[in-house]
């Protein structure tokens, strides 16, 4: 079901959802580098692949099972709750984070 009849409403808005999910991924595969120590880095690669891969199979069977056991506004909120839980899981790193790019940076100057 589509909120507009425009095919070009609809190709526009899915170029977006393109952009911004393959956006994401880079994003998030920079930040597992950021937050893993330098020598973990390929563990932390590895585990963050397979993961990426199992979502990926796993989240389109569980939400259309959501959909057609609710509907859209409440699978909508269960993924705002998710993504709310993730920030707040990784809110610790955040000083790590800010931690080893200082050190980086101070090891890149000399």
């Amino acid at each position: 079901v589509f909120f507009t009849t425009s095919l070009w409403v609809i190709a526009f808005g899915m170029g977006l959802y393109g952009v911004s999910f393959s956006g994401g991924r880079i994003l998030w595969q920079l930040w597992v580098v950021q937050i893993a120590p330098p020598h973990q880095v390929s563990t932390y690669m590895g585990i963050n692949t397979a993961l990426t891969g199992m979502r990926g199979v796993l989240a389109p069977f569980t939400a259309y099972l959501l959909v057609g056991q609710s509907n859209p506004q409440l699978v909508g909120w269960i993924a705002a709750v998710t993504i709310a839980i993730g920030i707040c899981l990784m809110l610790p790193l955040r000083t790590a984070f800010h931690r080893r790019r200082s050190i980086s940076w101070s090891t890149d100057k000399e």
